[in-house]
């Protein structure tokens, strides 16, 4: 059976033999097209959601702004999807991952979570990324500078991304703010979402444009367009974003930093005080020995003093000293 955009997949045929069974040739032919046009299907493919809804459909708009670009090579990237990764970090909220999808635009690359490799930024990066089929898609750039990197993608000795994220407070809406991607080696890192993949992104040829770019500190982008205003809006949002987290990190560092000044005080106080109750200790025990040596001593001065007074007609008044008993008024 000939279809007017090539042969009609066997799927199909035994579809439409359904609608011709249950409502005849005539009434049949016309259900099954309104059920191939209300549903977006195309007859000469097969009846699967990954075959019939192709993935990245929304770079289509952005592709005239690749075309031009020799510099560079854009490889198509699912780098999360809704689900519980291996590592048991649950990114199974499509909405969530929705709301968080602009924080992957414009965003830096690593190898293997190695932040001592880091691609130089912004020349090889993930160029602009979108939630879609319960997943973060994205475009990567990577700049012929990097051409090593080039190789070992098309080589598929790098075949999966991984994310970096970290989860924004509640009092900044609880989304996933994404701050950059790892490009996973085979045989050096595991991914920990196993369903991420990394594609070329091929329309007839190799194709790449940088759809923007950074000059004197603004973002400039090529085109026009819904799609373009959108991506340019999302990355001045993710400056915005990252310059609050920056702030609120700051504040924490700044927080930790007093706290443990507060600790190391209290520790010093401590100190002292143990310092200062041993050194009462040392002292006491031998003041208590002297008071008690004094006490014997000038109860035998008195008595020394008393027979001395007796002998010699004077006397010794009630503190132990001697006096003269004309004078005294004895």
């Amino acid at each position: 059976m000939n279809s007017l955009s090539g042969v009609v997949h066997e799927d199909f045929k035994r579809i439409l033999a359904g609608f011709l069974r249950r409502f005849g040739e005539a009434d049949g032919v016309v259900k099954y097209r309104e059920f191939l046009e209300l549903n977006g299907l195309d007859e000469c493919k097969g009846y699967r959601p990954s075959t019939q809804f192709e993935s990245f459909h929304w770079v289509e708009p952005l592709i005239s702004m690749y075309r031009e670009d020799a510099g560079a090579k854009y490889y198509k990237v699912v780098a999360l999807t809704a689900n519980v990764s291996m590592n048991n970090n649950d990114f199974s909220d499509y909405s969530r991952l929705v709301k968080s999808e602009g924080s992957m635009n414009w965003r830096p690359v690593n190898m293997n979570h190695d932040h001592g490799r880091w691609l130089e930024f912004p020349r090889t990066r993930v160029d602009l990324a979108k939630a879609d089929d319960l997943s973060i898609e994205a475009i990567l750039r990577v700049d012929n500078l990097d051409g090593w990197l080039q190789e070992l993608i098309e080589a598929k000795k790098v075949v999966h991304p991984s994310i970096e994220c970290r989860r924004l407070p509640d009092s900044m809406g609880g989304e996933y703010h994404f701050t950059g991607m790892a490009l996973l080696e085979k045989g050096v890192a595991v991914p920990g979402d196993p369903l991420t993949t990394i594609e070329p992104l091929f329309m007839n040829e190799s194709i790449g444009s940088q759809a923007c770019r950074v000059i004197d500190g603004e973002v400039v982008c090529n085109g026009s367009g819904k799609e373009v205003v959108d991506m340019v809006e999302k990355i001045k949002e993710n400056r915005v974003v990252d310059e609050l987290q920056e702030l609120v990190e700051s504040k924490d560092r700044r927080i930790l930093d007093l706290q443990g000044f507060i600790r190391v005080q209290e520790g010093k106080l401590l100190k002292l005080k143990v310092e200062h109750e041993s050194f009462v200790d040392e002292v006491q025990e031998p003041l208590k020995r002297l008071q008690v040596s004094n006490r014997r001593n000038r109860a035998m001065l008195r008595s020394v003093l008393q027979a001395m007074a007796k002998n010699n007609q004077l006397f010794v008044d009630d503190d132990g000293k001697v006096v003269d008993p004309d004078t005294a008024g004895y």
